[in-house]
């Protein structure tokens, strides 16, 4: 009788460590979900970002404009600004902060190169800096002659 009575308190006592234990790791997984879908929306606002930018630049790259002898000739500072006013006006989530932004322009395209970093929801304010998940955007987009 003796046995039985404290192989019962066994149990309970390795109930009393395991339930906590679970439900912390079940917190942790669900924390990590959280972080994960909020990057992946990130990622597509990101996206959606880089190519509007590159749609916009490759619609003010004008042939007349920018035709020189036979070749399209165009100004990478004027991309540049094109590009920084670009993400300047975007409304991004408060979540998603632009590190960088570069274009390129090669003939009638354009290449955006967007890099960013997404804070997680259910990152604690004390590890935001390491938590910070690194995203990057290549968009590439060419210019559509007008007709006259």
């Amino acid at each position: 009788m003796t046995h039985s009575k404290s192989s019962s308190q066994s149990d309970k006592g390795s109930a009393l460590i395991l339930v906590p234990t679970l439900t912390l790791i079940s917190i942790l997984l669900l924390g990590i979900g959280v972080d994960s879908v909020a990057a992946a929306f990130a990622q597509r606002s990101l996206d959606t970002l880089g190519q509007s930018c590159a749609l916009k630049a490759a619609q003010a790259l004008s042939p007349s404009a920018f035709y020189n002898s036979g070749m399209l000739v165009i100004s990478q500072q004027e991309l540049q600004v094109d590009l920084h006013s670009c993400v300047i006006s975007a409304e991004l989530p408060s979540s998603l902060t632009i590190t960088s932004s570069y274009a390129t322009a090669k003939g009638g395209s354009v290449e955006v190169i967007l890099k960013a970093l997404v804070h997680p929801p259910i990152a604690p304010p004390l590890l935001r800096t390491i938590s910070d998940i690194p995203l990057t955007t290549i968009q590439y987009a060419q210019e559509v002659p007008t007709a006259n």
